[in-house]
């Protein structure tokens, strides 16, 4: 017939309005998730903490460290021996935000922040993982560890902030 692209556009109408209701349909499953996600992840947090403070290899490596477990969607785990370093993991409705300050010994005691968000994904089968600023995938044990990385290697945010001030200056010279 001769408008039957009226029922092609028909019916392409209903489709973005599936799409539409499906993709509200996964924005409230990952926030239940994330949710979820964090409350892993904020008690895998405490028992890292606990098990570091524990361990005299760990305590004579890393130093003490002190976790605010008190709030309900913010965690802070702070090293206050340097290089110091204060990691602040927060639930937001669809991301798990983490913030870390980092702090030198010496005259000029700088510091540097770093900041990402850990997003919250659903596989095909609707299971939640995280994906980080660099893309990989992380399951919340995997995500722990991440996290606490800085801790035994403080290298890792000294080579970002270097990495970040090359760049920096490469730009500004351009």
């Amino acid at each position: 017939m001769v408008n039957d692209w009226l029922d092609d556009q028909l019916a392409e109408f209903r489709q973005e309005d599936d799409d539409r209701i499906e993709q509200g349909h996964r924005q409230r499953l990952i926030q239940q998730h994330t949710g979820r996600l964090y409350e892993t992840l904020a008690s895998l947090i405490k028992d890292a903490v606990e098990k570091i403070n524990r361990e005299p290899d760990f305590k004579k490596r890393v130093g003490q460290l002190d976790g605010e477990f008190v709030y309900t969607a913010k965690v802070r785990i702070v090293k206050s021996t340097y290089p110091a370093i204060y990691l602040t993991v927060e639930r937001a409705p669809n991301t798990i935000d983490i913030h870390r300050l980092y702090v030198t010994n010496g005259g000029n005691r700088e510091s540097t922040e770093h900041r990402e968000a850990l997003e919250v994904h659903l596989d095909q089968d609707g299971n939640p993982f995280l994906k980080n600023k660099d893309g990989q995938s992380l399951l919340p044990e995997e995500a722990v560890r991440y996290l606490f990385q800085p801790f035994f290697k403080p290298e890792i945010l000294e080579q970002e902030r270097t990495g970040r001030q090359r760049w920096a200056s490469r730009s500004l010279g351009s």
